[in-house]
């Protein structure tokens, strides 16, 4: 295993290159510099696979890949063995002409990678170019690199050894020092200080090109980070201009390489057509185009063909993991083994708990290995080496359990593990969605979710608020509407501070109050959260033997007196089994019914996602039909119903349709009883 960096960029380079050309297959893992930048780009059951590209594309716009993992795998001499070399290449973007790129960092994902143990001092200037706009540098690059930028005299340079801003001054004073030297002179005054390293990298091509292109009588070199020099006659001018062309050609390729660093390695995966394998890998995917060969495009369709293109044959270990539970759910010991499909454990898990014969054998082949003396998570070359084992591990276990008889069993060779695979090339695991994946060269498989719901705010009164999934009301007509729409069995109470409720068998209990300040109604599993009340408490504002009644009298020093001024329900009916309803004075305005409180109070359920709808309603999605059925029989909520959606029925456009339809024949209905009876008539 190797760290990329700067330093050791240019000498590791071609031996990336020659692993790369001998390579099986390519793992690749990322970690990038922000995850999400805001909460309407979050994953949702709604998503189709459009819906998920569009939120990704917006959400990455501004996110760099600060660090790149490579684990380049090939087949051993030896049998059922493959060869890694794991890089593990550290990122920064470049700037460069007016290439300046905007980078988001996310405190989150910065704070996550510390804790991971990311060295943040080894990202510096290992550069990487887009393809697209590479290419369309390349036919100007020189006449940029001579005229049009770096003869611009006028134009600011940054300063050699400080950080104050540089002009043509320095030709001037140059040209002013060479004024009394002689030709044969080899420099004009001391060499002085090099060039410092953390420099850009296109300050010593820039200020080449200003002293050649405004001072014909000198000649200036670039030598050992240091910029010499001297004066020349027109002759000697003219003698050295095939010299010139060399050092200028040396010059501006080694800026150029500089400016593209680890482009180079991807533009030769494209170009070798090597097969990719990812885990969970949407991001990734969609951060290397990005990153390496253009703007993302604006729509799913486009973003297939692109990068299909670039990349034909990409492998998604995660997605495989689920298909091949599905393929062998009858296998137990399959079942077991994929049941967790989180990198880490899904590869240990296929290492070392599924009892198949010739598993395959990958190991890295470089001298050093950090990655022998332990894990190291979320590090982007552990877990690209991780997901390689990954796809070894289930390609041989697809290729065993697809045997006829497992008597059959072998070790297979490089051409069958990729031949087994093939049924899941293209395809990218998308996670909490309407699909089950992005299909790079066809149609996005749908997955079968169950229905969406509707929730609708029935009641005028009162609205569920904030995080404790409450409802406040505010004022007698709402108490009873409470105790109408409810179907709970359990007594509540309110009083001016807390709400309590309790099952009557239970008695009394010493639980505190709960920590609201206002008067709420909590949800548990059947409408309420449950909280056994301190019951000498309420008795300071509830006469005890007045419980029983339809009709309250307040104890004198009770905050809670006679209906109208106070409104309260008494709870003496089947729906509270006798208990009692206090309500209090001073509640605050309700909230809006919203979709964050409508999800806080079906999450219990199980995973669910709500989004608006319509006035008062609100649409639901769910993971699965046992959620889904669990909310339409078990949900009850004061104020609230729920039911299912229907595509016919509730869709605007399917019914638009539909109308136009009924419209549109009834129409020509209508003509042609009209033509029926004109002819008619004629005839007579």
């Amino acid at each position: 295993m190797v760290d990329v960096t700067k330093e050791n960029f240019a000498a590791l380079l071609p031996h990336i290159e020659a692993d790369l050309r001998s390579a099986l297959f390519v793992a690749i893992d990322t970690e990038f510099t922000s995850l999400l930048t805001n909460t309407r780009y979050s994953n949702e059951w709604f998503d189709s696979g459009s819906d998920r590209y569009r939120k990704l594309r917006n959400n990455l716009t501004n996110v760099a890949i600060c660090q790149l993992g490579l684990a380049i795998c090939k087949p051993s001499a030896r049998s059922n063995e493959y060869e890694c070399r794991v890089y593990n290449i550290f990122l920064q973007p470049p700037h460069f002409l007016d290439h300046d790129v905007l980078m988001l960092c996310q405190a989150s994902s910065l704070s996550f990678l510390a804790a991971h143990e990311f060295d943040f001092n080894k990202v510096r200037l290992l550069s990487w170019y887009q393809q697209e706009n590479f290419a369309a540098l390349l036919p100007h690059i020189e006449a940029d690199l001579r005229s049009a930028l770096f003869v611009a005299i006028d134009t600011e340079f940054t300063s050699l050894l400080t950080n104050t801003r540089y002009s043509n001054e320095l030709v001037l004073r140059v040209s002013a020092a060479c004024k009394d030297s002689e030709p044969h002179d080899r420099g004009v005054g001391h060499e002085g200080a090099p060039l410092p390293e953390h420099q850009d990298r296109t300050l010593a091509p820039s200020l080449l090109a200003a002293l050649h292109n405004t001072t014909p009588d000198l000649h200036a070199q670039l030598r050992h980070q240091r910029i010499i020099v001297r004066k020349v006659t027109a002759e000697e001018r003219t003698q050295l201009a095939d010299r010139i062309s060399h050092d200028w050609q040396e010059l501006t390729d080694d800026t150029l390489q500089w400016l593209t660093g680890c482009s180079h390695i991807m533009w030769l995966m494209a170009s070798l057509r090597l097969p990719v394998v990812v885990h969970n890998g949407i991001i990734d995917i969609m951060l290397i185009y990005q990153q390496f060969f253009g703007p993302l495009p604006a729509t799913l369709p486009a973003f297939k063909k692109a990068f299909h293109s670039e990349l034909p044959c990409v492998f998604d270990t995660k997605l495989m993991a689920y298909q091949l539970k599905r393929i062998y759910k009858e296998e137990v010991p399959v079942s077991e083994c994929l049941s967790n499909t989180t990198l880490a454990p899904l590869t240990a898990a296929l290492q070392e708990q599924l009892p198949v014969l010739f598993k395959p054998n990958l190991s890295i082949t470089q001298p050093y290995n950090k990655y022998s003396g332990g894990e190291r998570p979320h590090e982007a070359g552990y877990d690209a080496y991780l997901t390689a084992a990954c796809c070894l591990h289930l390609a041989h276990l697809h290729f065993t359990y697809d045997l006829p008889q497992r008597s059959l069993c072998r070790a297979m060779d490089a051409r069958e593990l990729l031949c087994q695979l093939k049924n899941f090339a293209n395809k990218i695991n998308i996670s909490r969605a309407a699909v089950f994946y992005v299909n790079l060269t066809g149609k996005d498989r749908t997955a079968p979710r169950p229905p969406w719901l509707i929730v609708e705010n029935t009641n005028r009164f009162f609205s569920f608020r904030g995080s404790e999934n409450n409802v406040d009301v505010n004022d007698n007509i709402a108490a009873r509407e409470i105790k109408t729409h409810s179907s709970s069995s359990m007594p509540v109470y309110f009083d001016p501070q807390v709400l309590h409720a309790r099952e009557p068998q239970t008695g009394v209990s010493n639980e505190q109050p709960h920590p609201s300040t206002r008067s709420i109604w909590t949800i548990d599993n059947n409408g309420f959260v449950i909280k056994q009340p301190d019951t000498s408490y309420l008795s300071q504002h509830c006469n005890t033997n007045e419980k029983r009644s339809n009709n309250l009298t307040a104890d004198s020093n009770s905050n809670v007196q006679k209906e109208p001024k106070l409104p309260f329900v008494s709870a003496n009916s089947k729906d509270f089994s006798g208990g009692l309803v206090c309500h209090a004075q001073n509640v605050k305005p309700l909230e809006k019914f919203s979709p964050e409180t409508v999800s806080l109070l079906l999450s219990r359920f199980g995973s669910v996602d709500v989004r608006s709808w319509r006035r008062n309603k609100l649409l639901v999605a769910v993971a699965s039909y046992d959620t889904h059925d669990q909310i339409l029989t078990s949900f009850r909520a004061p104020g609230l119903r729920v039911y299912p959606y229907s595509a016919l029925k509730h869709s605007a456009l399917v019914r638009g349709v539909l109308w136009t339809g009924l419209l549109a024949s009834g129409g020509l209905g209508a003509f042609l009883l009209y033509s029926a009876v004109t002819e008619s008539g004629t005839r007579r």
